[in-house]
């Protein structure tokens, strides 16, 4: 959730009070109860044990809504039972006044689960699932998860229509490994979407994760070896950066691998102007170097005058090559 963005005394203000609960009667707590005004500035308060909650605004319009925890099977609604901003009922609230009884009833949405393995079936544990809503009935939702020591996830708290599918798009991001969606795919535009009803459980088994690649190399200057220069390889629509050591040498790990079929490479040093190479490892691309337009961003370093930096195009990856990396001087 994103900081406070207006700034208010409570002695001025108006003081909203309400409880969340599911469908039960039992409380939730952790939820984050979002007072929003037409200008879209908004003030936060979470509900305590008892699902009980106070806010103090200015005086104004506002929309309420409800989002409760990852790890909560309940889904977010506006006030006071809307899926959508929209349709959230709008409340007029002048200054003192005290509104009481602005309550919520949250039912369970759906469920995503699965385990994730490595290309030898070893659970991946510690990575961070997350799943996005992927149409105008599940826009409003994001659900994240960490995998258990058994590589297994899941995803609860999923809005959807009772008998419509909702679609979800899923990223996993875990170390050692490139981010990726399901499918498997590093684009998240070409991945499989889950589609599931409201309190509908979904498991998707055993998903294997794309493994990255390692590329290791040297940057050396005229006077030897550059440490803390930064090297930066390009894949797949991502990005790995990593500095060099005291001898000038890096790893860069985690790198998505080569589409099947030949697509753009590229990758940048940034540092004394020199050359760099790659070591005799077992995936590398010889390139020449190119210096670079002139344009924004990581490959321009006008802050500290004394470096350069440089930009070299190549062909995908390809397992077992073995070549180097040379750069030229930027302008």
């Amino acid at each position: 959730m994103p900081p406070l963005t207006f700034f208010f005394s409570a002695a001025l203000g108006a003081e909203l009070e309400g409880e969340v609960r599911d469908t039960s009667g039992a409380p939730l707590s952790g939820v984050r109860v979002v007072a929003y005004d037409e200008r879209l500035n908004y003030a936060v308060a979470t509900t305590t044990s008892s699902g009980r909650y106070s806010l103090t605004v200015p005086a104004g319009r506002y929309r309420l809504r409800a989002v409760p925890e990852d790890d909560s099977p309940a889904i977010q609604r506006f006030w006071p039972e809307a899926w959508s901003f929209c349709d959230g009922e709008i409340l007029t609230l002048t200054d003192d006044e005290r509104r009481e009884g602005i309550s919520f009833t949250l039912p369970e949405g759906g469920v995503i689960r699965g385990a994730l393995v490595d290309a030898e079936g070893a659970p991946v544990v510690g990575a961070t699932v997350r799943c996005v809503g992927d149409d105008a009935r599940a826009a409003y939702t994001s659900r994240e998860a960490v995998s258990d020591g058994g590589g297994e996830f899941m995803l609860q708290g999923l809005d959807a229509d009772p008998s419509i599918p909702a679609d979800y798009a899923i990223r996993v991001d875990a170390i050692g490994y490139p981010a990726q969606y399901l499918g498997p795919t590093y684009e998240e535009a070409e991945s499989d979407r889950v589609s599931l009803t409201l309190g509908e459980t979904v498991d998707l088994g055993v998903l294997p994760l794309l493994a990255g690649l390692t590329v290791t190399g040297a940057v050396e200057g005229p006077d030897g070896p550059i440490a803390e220069a930064t090297v930066w390889a390009y894949a797949e629509g991502q990005v790995v950066s990593v500095l060099t050591d005291a001898e000038g040498r890096y790893v860069a790990a985690a790198v998505p691998q080569a589409p099947r079929s030949p697509g753009p490479r590229r990758a940048a040093t940034r540092g004394r102007t020199g050359r760099a190479r790659t070591a005799p490892a077992t995936r590398a691309s010889r390139v020449e170097g190119r210096a670079p337009p002139s344009t924004p961003g990581p490959c321009g370093c006008p802050e500290r005058p004394p470096y350069a930096s440089a930009w070299a195009a190549s062909a995908p990856i390809s397992p077992g090559s073995r070549g180097c990396f040379t750069t030229t001087p930027a302008p």
